[in-house]
């Protein structure tokens, strides 16, 4: 099988298409095996638009790997197109960031372990595709950014899950707090985007451990109690509840349920976010709302000696608190207000 020859081929990937032509000709074959309705007109044209940038900048830093990168990348875009997940009936075309830009941008990565990179950033953006509201070219662009300072692929994998808690996705947080710790000084600034004047990446850390609404630009902000998000919608408009939720605490996790499913709630000073349980309450018991905290029938919301009114949560239905937040409902919404004593951005 041979591209298309309307645009000439030229450089390292022309050359080792045809040093292995047999080769990729009989990886095609089994695959069109296995994906009985793989189109070689979309392989095609996958084979000279997606991968070139990557086996070309792999050339240009480490020759030697270069056959061993094409027949990784090559043996990946004939799974995912014989899936229907890349190519003209694309049910996932998001995946071509990979090719045309997460991999151009990190050679010597994907010279070390071509399968191994490429995996992993395949899943990812399928992933990360599929959490509503997140801004994956920003996840992209910033990944894009730091490739060449990133000394193997772990730490690169680990940028990317704290760039996705970063980016809104609040219950990876401790997946990404995790990953901080065994990262050196310099990558967690990476990490954290610190700039001149911000705390050390190792304070840092330590804030972020102790105050899930801290965050290194917000140091020197005054802490307030405000609404610092909103989660939770009617189904039938592709939301997560048929009626207004309850709220509930379970050993210490926020938890928002109807008559048809229970969700854990997840909010820190970089979003919040609702994630499916299943049908039932987890096990546990019910953690008290601590002495002090409330809201009255005129949304009041008391916190300690902190208090301010939110008209929108008059009349409450239901009140649950961790911690660190406190959720209310309200009869007629769906949707669960979440409130914090967090730094106020100015």
């Amino acid at each position: 099988m041979s591209p298309d020859s309307t645009t000439p081929l030229t450089g390292a990937f022309a050359a080792e298409l045809a040093a292995g032509r047999d080769r990729y000709n009989g990886l095609f074959l089994s695959a069109r095996r296995e994906h009985r309705r793989l189109d070689a007109a979309a392989v095609l044209d996958h084979l000279r638009h997606r991968l070139p940038p990557a086996v070309e900048a792999v050339a240009a830093v480490d020759p030697a790997a270069v056959p061993k990168v094409m027949t990784t990348l090559y043996e990946l875009s004939l799974e995912l197109i014989g899936r229907e997940l890349l190519g003209p009936q694309a049910q996932a075309p998001q995946l071509n960031l990979v090719f045309d830009l997460l991999l151009p941008a990190m050679p010597r990565l994907l010279a070390a372990a071509p399968a191994k990179l490429t995996t992993a950033l395949i899943n990812a953006v399928h992933k990360l595709s599929q959490e509503r509201g997140f801004i994956l070219p920003l996840w992209v662009d910033r990944l894009v950014e730091v490739a060449p300072g990133c000394p193997d692929v772990p730490t690169l994998l680990a940028l990317g899950q704290v760039f996705a808690w970063r980016g809104g996705l609040s219950h990876f947080r401790e997946g990404a707090l995790d990953l901080m710790r065994q990262l050196p000084a310099d990558q967690v600034g990476v990490a954290l985007g610190l700039r001149d004047g911000d705390p050390s990446p190792e304070t840092c850390l330590t804030m972020l451990e102790g105050d899930p609404f801290w965050r290194p630009e917000l140091a020197r902000c005054p802490q307030t109690l405000r609404i610092v998000g909103k989660v939770g919608r009617f189904s039938g408009l592709g939301g997560e509840f048929r009626t207004p939720p309850s709220v509930m605490c379970v050993s210490g996790q926020l938890v928002a349920f109807d008559e048809r499913a229970c969700w854990s709630i997840h909010a820190d000073a970089y979003g919040a976010r609702l994630r499916r349980l299943g049908p039932n309450l987890p096990d546990g018991d019910e953690t008290p709302t601590p002495a002090g905290r409330g809201v009255d029938r005129e949304g009041r919301v008391f916190w300690g000696a902190a208090y301010k009114t939110f008209p929108e949560l008059a009349e409450p239905s239901g009140v649950a608190c961790s911690e660190q937040l406190m959720v209310v409902t309200t009869p007629s919404s769906h949707k669960i207000v979440l409130i914090a004593l967090a730094p106020e951005p100015t």
